[in-house]
């Protein structure tokens, strides 16, 4: 990541790739508004608890979903 994008974490509860994890995707942003996934930003926990451990810890504030995302999605962490 550089120092013009924006690190976004998407939370995602048992994706069809990973059924029985919970899976947090790491999506950079950049000022001229492109979207990209990290190919390493990917975090697998065996609870929600244990992934709201590793976004804490990361010093990361949580927001719920949108309307209109898809329902694997569950939290996003900025």
């Amino acid at each position: 990541m550089s120092d013009k994008e924006f690190t976004t974490w998407v939370v995602y509860a048992h994706p069809a790739d990973y059924p029985t994890k919970y899976v947090a995707r790491a999506w950079y942003s950049t000022r001229q508004g492109m979207v990209k996934m990290g190919s390493a930003g990917v975090i697998l926990t065996d609870t929600l608890e244990q992934m709201h451990e590793e976004m804490e810890w990361k010093g990361l504030v949580m927001l719920l979903p949108m309307p209109g995302d898809d329902p694997v999605i569950i939290e996003t962490w900025i």
